[in-house]
């Protein structure tokens, strides 16, 4: 009797350690989402369905972030699919933020001299390339946190 009540008490503890270590290996679904290529982002909320257009690749982690030209000091920061021209004082103060453009399904559309210009926008790590070929553009993240909370602080303003 003694055998047997010390056998159950076993199976039941290998079957809790084997629960919680079927729980802890599977991944579990999350709602962060990654940055979508996709036109069209759904979302429901209170059993609505709100349909907007993509700002990809600026979605997720690379939404709110300030960009430089890596051969020049021109920096511009993208929010919520729209582009800004950011100028910094030398004390990293916002001289300038203006909207010169949008991001809507992977391109980037900017007003330069006058003229409508339309590049395809890809992240890779921290580098942003626009355009394709030998006129590409490339550009760094700014990993600075000063200068993006000041580029965050001037358009909140």
């Amino acid at each position: 009797m003694k055998q047997n009540k010390k056998v159950s008490m076993l199976i039941g503890l290998v079957l809790i350690i084997g629960s919680v270590v079927l729980l802890t290996g599977c991944p579990q679904k999350t709602s962060d989402k990654k940055a979508s290529t996709s036109n069209v982002d759904e979302k429901k909320d209170n059993g609505k369905e709100e349909v907007k257009k993509s700002f990809a690749p600026f979605t997720g982690s690379n939404d709110q972030c300030l960009w430089k030209d890596s051969e020049r000091a021109y920096y511009f920061y993208v929010s919520e699919g729209k582009i800004y021209d950011i100028k910094f004082t030398s004390d990293n103060k916002v001289e300038k933020a203006v909207e010169v453009g949008k991001v809507t399904d992977g391109k980037v559309v900017y007003s330069e001299d006058g003229t409508t210009v339309t590049q395809i926008a890809k992240i890779d790590g921290d580098e942003l390339i626009l355009g394709k070929g030998k006129g590409k553009e490339t550009y760094e993240r700014v990993k600075d946190i000063i200068l993006v909370k000041a580029v965050k602080k001037a358009l909140s303003e």
